[in-house]
């Protein structure tokens, strides 16, 4: 684990995430993958792509990566807590590799935990080759923060709620080339728990 927690991320963080540990979140972690096999330069070179995956949590999306073609001596991930020797331990605000280091980097559920957005959103595109791709996923709950708490029992994510597609477009606006794929809160959906997802090619 880092130690101490860095700036910016939520006190509560690393507990929350060591409750679910037993979650896998391959179903989840697919929402993100998936979108990026359908690009014609990405399936083409799939096995020589370099990628990152913040905040994977354990091993399932590290393995969903690779069983959609990735190699395993190409993926990373990088989290604040691992025992896993895919998961380098460091934050993603300060990340530990060199610019333009990733084809790929996959950011899901992880920038809800954060304090200091524009910092995180910086490091991804840092470490994100010119032309490659990033894929973001967030959860959008309709209810406000003090309902959340007191499901919980505690608050796990940042008080910078984001909860609409432009807001996560907005943290990345002047490096996006193209956007292969989107999802916004669907107002049919708007009344419980939803996904935002943003599939980017950056721009430098």
């Amino acid at each position: 684990m880092l130690d101490p927690l860095p700036e910016g991320v939520g006190k509560n963080t690393v507990m929350h995430n060591l409750k679910g540990m037993h979650d896998l979140a391959v179903r989840r972690s697919s929402i993100l993958i998936r979108p990026l096999m359908v690009i014609n330069h990405v399936w083409q070179n799939v096995s020589n792509m370099k990628v990152l995956t913040i905040g994977p949590r354990c091993e399932g999306e590290i393995y969903n990566i690779i069983a959609h073609g990735f190699r395993s001596k190409n993926v990373r991930g990088l989290d604040l807590i691992s025992y896993s020797p895919y998961v380098d331990v460091g934050s993603m605000h300060k990340m530990p590799y060199k610019d333009d280091s990733f084809d790929v980097a996959f950011c899901g559920w992880v920038l809800t935990y954060n304090d200091e957005l524009q910092t995180a959103a910086n490091e991804i595109i840092r470490t994100t080759k010119k032309g490659g791709i990033v894929s973001i996923g967030i959860s959008v709950d309709p209810r406000d923060l003090e309902a959340v708490e007191k499901d919980l029992g505690y608050f796990a994510g940042s008080k910078n709620v984001l909860k609409k597609l432009k807001q996560v477009k907005d943290l990345f606006k002047d490096n996006i080339e193209f956007v292969y794929s989107s999802q916004d809160v669907e107002k049919r959906t708007s009344d419980r728990i939803s996904y935002v997802t943003l599939v980017f090619s950056v721009k430098k």
